[in-house]
């Protein structure tokens, strides 16, 4: 018999009623022999339940085999326009479980290119047996979203920085203005340093005033003496870059001469995530990690 969404499925809504939590432990979803195969032909399922659309389920389909053959499940993002889904992470728990996350992603007006939105997609969980082998979704979780406030392309970028791809390296020059912008001493501007390459994402951002920024100081009170202050409820290109700056106290002469970043008086790791097209502060969220992860570009963020 096909699977249906009936009275023993369980759905949870937020406050405008859209769909956040979908349960049925005991009227699960079966099939194989492809996790990725299988949450496609869920996905389709649930399709009009969560508010997606036959073009990104088939999407993802075609994609599945790249990310499948990606180490952690990272696969291509969309040239097509408008809100789309693409396979970001894939993880096994025990042999008996396997994650599967799908990332929403939104055309960026500055970079022309299917950029992640930041806190926006979906979580399939996959159980298996493995005698026999049999696979089996009992739900999902959506953050996914249904609108977005386009910000007006700059009419020229505050620096003559290209715009970065979605995963790429920025230099020092360029973090030690985020920093300075986000509330931060830059880092010392010695040899070692210099040619040092930082990862940074780029990633459709909607600022809150509210948002953390340097202890006691909210990005509001920082980007307020901008000309052209990010506005609340807006989508901005932005840029994430994590690391572990100097204390904000710091004059940049007192750093000179010590031989890495973050070393001494250095604060928690944090990401900062500032507007692309001006650097303008837009969050300052601290990481659970330490310097390692970080230092590679990795670590979890948390609000």
């Amino acid at each position: 018999m096909s699977w249906s969404v009936n009275k023993d499925v369980s759905v949870e809504r937020d406050g405008n009623g859209r769909v956040r939590v979908v349960r049925h432990i005991g009227q699960p979803f079966t099939g194989g022999p492809s996790p990725y195969g299988l949450a496609a032909d869920y996905l389709e399922a649930v399709r009009d339940l969560i508010g997606i659309t036959d073009e990104q389920i088939d999407f993802l389909r075609t994609s599945a085999s790249a990310a499948a053959k990606d180490g952690r499940g990272d696969g291509l993002a969309s040239t097509r326009p408008g809100p789309q889904l693409r396979w970001v992470l894939r993880t096994e728990q025990r042999s008996e479980t396997i994650v599967l996350l799908i990332q929403q992603t939104f055309d960026a007006v500055i970079s022309g290119e299917q950029v992640d939105v930041e806190g926006s997609g979906l979580r399939v969980l996959v159980h298996t047996t493995p005698t026999p082998h049999t696979q089996r979704i009992g739900g999902l979780s959506s953050t996914l979203r249904e609108s977005f406030l386009r910000a007006a392309p700059p009419r020229q970028r505050a620096f003559g920085d290209r715009p970065v791809p979605r995963m790429a390296t920025i230099r020092l020059a360029r973090v030690n203005r985020i920093l300075a912008q986000s509330g931060f001493a830059p880092f010392p501007d010695i040899a070692e340093l210099i040619d040092v390459q930082f990862p940074a994402r780029l990633l459709v951002f909607r600022y809150a005033p509210s948002e953390p920024g340097v202890p006691g100081r909210p990005t509001s009170e920082l980007t307020a003496g901008l000309h052209d202050a990010p506005l609340p409820g807006t989508d901005y290109v932005a840029l994430a870059v994590r690391l572990i700056p100097q204390a904000p106290t710091m004059a940049p002469a007192a750093a000179r001469g010590r031989r890495a970043a973050g070393r001494g008086v250095s604060l928690h790791a944090v990401e900062l995530i500032v507007r692309d097209s001006d650097d303008a502060p837009l969050a300052v969220r601290p990481l659970i990690t330490h310097a390692q992860p970080v230092a590679a570009g990795q670590g979890l963020a948390f609000k």
